[in-house]
């Protein structure tokens, strides 16, 4: 006799026989076996063996024996089992250092799915324990009707495979082909099978269009196309493949499935609404000059070509396989382009190599992208790429795949381009073409497809502090006070987790933080803001937020049955998570916000862990599993591992319609929204950083990298991935200053503040537990350049008076990303796509800017290659520098940056505005505490002539804080010189206000000094005259001085009073008699 337990089915390993108990748990009497022991497998699972009854070593079980899988599936025919992999079976090294291999196997609905679960699938030859003989399910007689299986690899390529099931036994047996062919447990990704005539098909599916409609009246008269596609094998779905032409330059396609319900369409908000749903057209052309489509009867396909040219392809799914159902979709196509970049977010170089590239939200340690499931993507989703279309030309296309769920891009290059697979899970194939000649107008026409970027108040631009470990409000004095006494900037001071009470968001510990209100309050007055963090959990216990959330009803809800809100796990403990697509979350929202305001007045706010990330995979506890999950339902997990891992379960419902499978990688998204939605009622701008983002997040807030560590590789990474956020159109991004994790080193500190400069968001911020990093701190007074005698505290305070110095310019560049939708920072092969090397040095030589060229060291103090691009420009630093030359451009340099340095350049032809112009006096700035401090320090005007002695340039002002982004001052300068036959060198600058809207008038606003770069070119050398002459036509005299290392004339006026940039009409110099 032997016990099975209540509601259960076993099967006997041997005979086959079943034994299903109904009801309680009963004793049940077993005829014993001499040959065999008695053994009984468990429904829903599926367990490896090797032969049975052979007595055999290790070694040959390892080397001798090929793995057989035994599936018996549930009542739901669901099953999983784990398959673990090695080389001997003995040795420990093979776990220390990760070279085994572990997966994750799935059955369910005519598939079978295998995942690497954890270690590493190995290359070269293959031991006989990696090579799967047979898979075996049993009491499979709803299969009997089976006729076609195959299986898929690595690319999601597939394979027929024989398929066999024994009536007799009642099993379904799946087996190579041939004794050549091999299931290989390192390539095979899935198993799909079925009957042909009822089932669907992934093997070799067929659609064939039946018919073509090009409207012809009304909104979309020859900007639209509707192709009806027809699956014509197994139980496949049609759908309809519709194609809009938005703009000449912007092409919607949307595969609309003949599925009910609808598949899951996200907010209207992701997008700009205008273009997407609305789709309003702006075109002005035909759809079909871009479009080659095949003919009635024929198999579907369609390419995106250059406008009225069907011969120069763009993207060309013709001949590509293609998959459309539920739940998993895949297309192939050809992409003619030589280099890509996009495909967010991740760790890793700017180029995208062949490879895998997953796009989940997932709060996951940092590691570095190598193109190999099981996938390294992280908090946030941008499922764009750019491609450059032909070698030694600037034409681009930028494609994005509007879809929330999991997704895969498996990229392979050939002589002619590359061939892209996109393979998706819920929702559907809705994709957008951006076409255009130029990089830079490809990312603006992103940027309005998702909504053009939000403008930070001014005071975000600044320097901030942080750091897991102020307990105290004392502790926050001690750090403020710091930056006080040593004359160090500090625009934000920020509150981790230790600011809450017991970690649970919208509380605050008042024991350990009695009187920070009146602290903040404060220092508010003196120049610098306050953020706290918010994580994206709600703690699970007796505290007003979660008691006001349960009478509101606002939580995610499990989906086990238990009318429960979803239960995670951080800090906190046990947490909920507010479901924002409920029609009561807002207000929730808002009034949470609202009392964390009166303890907290807080400037901005921080949002953590909103991927969601939680402790626990799916649900912390069992009653709050679904009976049948969503997951085994899905043929494919994107990025090859398990979607529910360490976040929340994907079969949580949502208000409105969809499970947390679709809208999963848009929780942070609609967080970050709902914040900014806060700080528009109380008509401030919004300063929102938040970890997770998705396609349009850049419109609401910022972004910063997330938890990297203190080594030079992620200072360099830190550049490249900045870069790709201003092509997300998230351009107010940074990341920690020094590192969070492990303990930074005084010159890596050092360069790294160096390196912020040109962050738009900077922000020191570490761990528990690590070293201190504060710039003031007493390890920071080191000599770390013993020739000049200067210690780090001193090139940290150089770093920070130089960007505030540059603040203006950036000011500039961030408002005309706002509001006219222009990349602020951008790799120089934007304004040089014909120079090689401007492809090749993205992460050290990046343009701020159109005038700006930044040279960036990230080594520990060792030669690198810069490069300074446009043959016959010339490029200047704007301050001195150790070995001060004007550079040539078209040249490379290998070089190693001094560590006191800072890399600047401006452009020849541009004009920029500056403050702080002269960095030799920069200890004299005793009172400059914050970027309020900057507002009333005069504004100087930098200038390099080019070859044609011409200058261009534009700035920009504001109040810093004005919600309505027209309230500001244009002022655009023209400089141009002359060299005449007869009589002397001169310059006129004429300024143009082109546009009066700013409500503020500060001292930044007025003009300092005029200053000219390269100056001997004209013969500047000496003093000179002229005059300056205002809006009235009033004159003032001007002089200037001249500096000879930096071959620099500064120009100066003589007046009362400092004159507003805007009321300046020209000035006009020349050389001394």
């Amino acid at each position: 006799m032997s016990y099975f337990p209540s509601n259960s089915r076993f099967i006997d390993l041997i005979s086959l026989e079943v034994i299903e108990v109904k009801g309680n748990g009963k004793q049940v009497s077993l005829e014993a076996r001499w040959d065999y022991p008695l053994i009984h497998m468990r429904e829903g699972t599926i367990i490896p063996y090797q032969k049975f009854g052979q007595s055999m070593t290790t070694n040959e079980l390892v080397s001798e024996n090929y793995i057989q899988l035994l599936i018996f599936s549930d009542r739901h025919q669901n099953a999983e089992g784990t398959l673990y992999v090695d080389k001997d079976g003995i040795s420990l090294k093979e776990i220390s250092s990760n070279t085994f291999e572990y997966y994750k196997i799935t059955f369910s609905e005519n598939m079978i799915r295998i995942a690497l679960a954890d270690g590493f699938e190995t290359s070269g030859k293959l031991d006989k324990n990696q090579i799967v003989e047979n898979i075996t399910v049993v009491d499979a007689a709803m299969y009997n009707d089976t006729d076609f299986a195959c299986m898929f690899d690595e690319n999601m390529d597939s394979t027929p495979i024989v398929v066999d099931y024994d009536e007799e036994k009642e099993t379904l047996h799946f087996l190579p082909r041939h004794e050549k062919e091999v299931i290989e447990l390192r390539s095979i990704r899935g198993i799909q099978f079925g009957n042909s005539r009822e089932d669907e098909s992934f093997c070799n599916p067929t659609y064939v269009i039946s018919d073509i409609q090009v409207d012809k009246e009304g909104d979309y008269a020859n900007k639209k196309v509707t192709v009806k596609v027809e699956a014509t094998n197994g139980d496949m779905s049609s759908f309809d493949a519709e194609f809009y032409l938005l703009k000449d330059n912007l092409i919607n396609v949307d595969f609309v499935p003949d599925i009910s319900p609808e598949p899951f369409e996200m907010p209207n908000i992701v997008l700009n609404s205008t273009l997407y749903p609305n789709r309003k057209s702006f075109a002005t052309g035909d759809i079909m000059s871009y479009l080659n489509l095949p003919k009635v009867g024929e198999s579907f396909y369609f390419e995106i070509h250059a406008k009225d040219n069907k011969k120069d392809l763009i993207f060309s799914s013709k001949g590509q396989p293609i998959v459309y159902t539920k739940y998993y979709k895949s297309m192939g196509a050809h992409v003619y382009g030589t280099k890509m970049f996009g495909i967010g977010q991740r760790i890793g170089e700017f180029w995208k190599n062949p490879g895998t590239y997953a796009v989940w939200n997932r709060g996951a340690e940092h590691v570095e992208e190598d193109g190999i499931n099981p996938g390294k993507n992280l908090y946030g989703s941008h499922p764009v790429y750019f491609v450059r279309r032909k070698k030694g030309g600037n034409d681009w296309v930028g494609v994005y795949e509007h879809n929330s769920g999991p997704q895969e891009f498996v990229i392979a290059r050939d002589g002619n381009g590359m061939d892209i697979t996109n393979i998706k899970t819920t929702g559907r194939t809705n994709m957008f073409f951006m076409l255009n000649e130029e990089i830079d107008k490809v990312i603006s026409n992103y940027y309005e497809l998702v909504g053009k970027p939000v403008l930070p108040p001014r005071w975000a631009f600044g320097w901030h502090q942080s750091r897991f470990g102020y307990n105290t409000t004392d502790a926050l004095k001690e750090v403020y006070n710091g930056y006080r006494e040593h004359e160090l900037p500090l625009d934000g001071i920020w509150s981790s987790v230790d600011v809450l009470d017991d970690f649970r968001s919208f509380t605050v510990d008042e024991e350990n933080f009695e009187g920070i209100k009146d602290f903040i309050n404060e220092i508010k007055e003196k120049g610098t803001r306050y953020v706290p963090i918010i994580q994206s959990g709600i703690s699970a216990g007796n505290n007003d937020a979660y008691n006001d959330g349960l009478k509101r009803n606002v939580f995610m809800m499990s989906p086990g049955g238990d009318y429960k809100p979803i239960i995670g796990r951080s800090t906190a403990g046990d947490v909920v998570y507010v479901d924002f697509t409920y029609h009561g979350s807002p207000s929730y929202w808002h009034d949470q916000m609202e009392k964390l305001n009166e303890k907290l007045p807080f400037d901005g706010v921080w949002l953590d862990m909103n991927e969601i990330t939680s402790e626990c995979d799916g649900y912390c506890y069992a009653s709050q599993r679904a009976e049948d999950p969503i997951d085994n339902k899905l043929f494919y997990w994107p990025g090859g591992r398990d979607l529910e891992v360490g976040t929340v379960s994907i079969d949580v419902q949502h208000e409105l319609g969809s499970i947390e499978l679709d809208s999963h990688s848009l929780y942070g998204f609609w967080q970050t929204y709902m914040s900014h939605v806060y700080f528009g009622s109380l008509n401030k701008r919004p300063m929102v950083i938040s970890r997770s983002t998705f396609a349009g997040s850049g419109k609401f807030g910022g972004h910063w990298l997330g938890e990297n560590r203190s080594w030079y590789q992620n200072m360099k990474q830190s550049v490249d991935n900045i870069l790709l956020f201003n092509m997300f159109g998230i351009p107010f991004v940074g990341d920690n200053v020094c590192g969070f994790k492990g303990n930074a080193g005084i010159e890596t500190c050092t360069r790294w503040y160096k390196v912020a400069v040109i962050y738009p968001f900077s922000r020191n911020h570490n761990d528990f537990g690590t070293d201190p990093q504060e710039p003031y701190i007493e390890r920071f007074n080191e000599i770390v350049d013993k020739t000049l005698n200067i210690t780090a505290t001193e090139i940290i305070r150089k770093a920070m008076m130089t960007k505030y110095g540059l603040h203006n310019y950036m000011y500039t560049q961030y408002h005309k990303a706002s509001k006219d939708g222009k990349v602020p920072l951008k790799p120089l092969f934007f304004n040089y796509p014909n120079e090689p090397y401007s492809y090749d040095y993205v992460s050290s030589s990046i343009l701020v800017g159109d005038a700006v060229l930044a040279s960036l060291d990230t080594t520990s103090g060792v030669r690198q290659y810069y490069y300074f691009p446009g043959r016959g420009e010339i490029w200047c630093p704007i301050w001195d520098i150790a070995k001060y030359e004007c550079i040539r451009g078209g040249s490379r340099t290998l070089s190693k940056i001094p560590i006191q340095d800072i890399w600047l350049h401006i452009r020849a032809g541009h004009v920029i505005p500056l403050q702080l112009s002269d960095a030799n006096k920069f200890d004299l700035y005793t009172g400059l505490r914050s970027l309020d401090d900057l507002q009333n320090l005069y504004t100087d005007i930098g200038f390099l002539l080019d070859s044609d002695n011409e200058a261009h340039g534009e700035m920009r002002f504001d109040d810093g804080e004005t919600v309505d982004l027209d309230h500001y001052d244009e002022i655009k300068v023209h400089a141009k010189g002359e060299i005449p036959w007869v009589g002397r060198n001169k310059i006129d600058i004429e300024f143009e206000l082109t546009h009066a809207e700013a409500t503020v008038m500060t001292n930044s606003q007025k003009l300092g000094e005029v200053l000219l770069y390269n100056a001997k070119k004209l013969g500047f050398v000496k003093s000179g005259d002229g005059d300056l002459v205002d809006i009235d036509n009033k004159q003032y005299p001007v002089t200037f001085t001249y500096d000879d290392k930096m071959d620099l004339a500064r120009i100066k006026y003589e007046a009362e009073e400092a004159i507003p940039i805007k009321n300046v009409q020209r000035i006009h110099i020349q050389q001394p008699r």
